[in-house]
């Protein structure tokens, strides 16, 4: 019986891509998770659980241009455990590691406050950063347009019904 796992965490140590014999790369790479434990009215963080993965193929060189220390994560994959004996002592052990089928960027606020994402919230100004920090700035192409407000960017202030003529649903015969 396989162990299948989803979970969120943060990224802990990413290790360098390491190219295997048979064509194919994997990247190793941790995930922390805090469960948060609910002790009469208040919320508390729990005990923290790090979760070695390993990625295998396109996927992991994709992981490896694109997630850094701290990125917030889901993770897809399988648990597997590994027996190995140690030197010194000749005693068995097992370690327990995830093969991760798939990891997605998880897209929260929490990422856009720490820089992570293409808006800064935490500044308040709801703009958006999209060269890094290293490039030189350039005239932007929107300098005349108005200032962006602090406005909720996906807040419906219209009354309108998209979907208000049934008839013509996606406005074919308009």
């Amino acid at each position: 019986m396989r162990h299948y796992e989803v979970f969120t965490g943060r990224v802990g140590v990413i290790e360098d891509i390491k190219e295997l014999s048979n064509g194919n790369c994997v990247v190793n790479f941790s995930v922390a998770e805090t469960p948060r434990i609910k002790k009469g009215d208040k919320w508390e963080d729990g005990t923290t659980i790090w979760t070695n993965i390993a990625i295998f193929g396109d996927e992991a060189r994709n992981l490896h241009r694109s997630v850094k220390p701290g990125t917030f994560v889901t993770v897809w994959g399988s648990r597997q455990a590994r027996e190995y004996t140690v030197k010194d002592t000749q005693e068995k052990r097992v370690v327990q590691s995830v093969v991760a089928e798939q990891v997605a960027v998880s897209i929260t606020k929490f990422n856009y406050v720490e820089g992570l994402g293409n808006v800064n919230y935490a500044s308040g100004a709801g703009t958006s950063n999209t060269q890094s920090p290293s490039q030189p700035s350039q005239p932007s192409q929107q300098q005349n347009q108005a200032p962006q407000s602090n406005a909720d960017p996906f807040a419906d202030t219209s009354n309108d019904d998209p979907f208000g003529n049934d008839d013509d649903p996606f406005g074919l015969n308009s």
